[in-house]
């Protein structure tokens, strides 16, 4: 997030040794897993539904370039 009283962008890097595809794999292994065992994965289905809400969210803010408030979503 930008703070919204300046227009610089701050730069986050990752920490050292961070392998962007382990996180990738180690969700795919869980994913796998929850089906294999029948285990409650770890997002619910309500998580996955939140995260799309606010995802398209902030793709209709970026393109209508207005602000959307979180709580609304």
């Amino acid at each position: 997030l930008r703070p919204a009283d300046t227009a610089e962008w701050p730069e986050f890097k990752p920490p050292v040794g961070f392998d962007r595809n382990f996180m990738f794999l180690q969700e795919m292994i869980h994913f796998i897993n929850a089906i294999e065992t029948e285990a409650q994965p770890d997002c619910t289905l309500e998580d996955g539904l939140r995260a799309l809400e606010i995802a398209l969210a902030v793709h209709a803010s970026a393109q209508t370039k207005r602000e959307i408030n979180a709580s609304s979503i």
